[in-house]
């Protein structure tokens, strides 16, 4: 089994493709400068990746206020479709949910149930030293039916 996997290597290793060579590809076009790489607050003012913390040591957790229920796409309801979506995002300072993103999606239209739910969320915003700070988190939001 050893020598065959061995030749096979061997075999593919020598083999080529005989292409065309294609036109290079053009430059990258710079990022627009006025499109921020990171969210703001409600001042304007953008985040740095560094300014953005991670919950512990230190750092509570942000206490969430206000969850609306995320609803069911007639899609999936017809489909019977359930699982878990999870959301990565930023809570502000102020305790705004900034920049969410599908970490693992669901489909049928409910990871966008879900990020519509989540910019309606509001926190008590996470504290370090009894200041207000961005952190970064994760929510599950559930698609059950019962």
């Amino acid at each position: 089994m050893f020598f065959r996997l061995l030749a096979l290597l061997v075999l593919l290793s020598s083999f080529t493709y005989s292409q065309t060579p294609s036109a290079p590809a053009p430059n990258p076009q710079p990022a627009d400068p006025k499109v921020p790489l990171f969210p703001t607050d409600l001042a304007g003012t953008p985040y740095s990746e560094s300014a953005v913390q991670k919950i512990g040591h230190g750092i509570s957790a942000p206490v969430p206020m206000k969850t609306p229920q995320a609803k069911y796409t007639r899609e999936a309801r017809e489909k019977r479709i359930q699982g878990v979506c999870l959301v990565s995002l930023i809570v502000d300072a102020n305790g705004v949910p900034q920049n969410p993103r599908i970490v693992r999606p669901v489909g049928y239209g409910l990871d966008a149930a879900a990020l519509d739910a989540i910019r309606k969320y509001r926190f008590k915003p996470a504290m370090k030293d009894k200041k207000p700070v961005p952190v970064m988190m994760t929510i599950e939001v559930n698609f059950r039916l019962y």
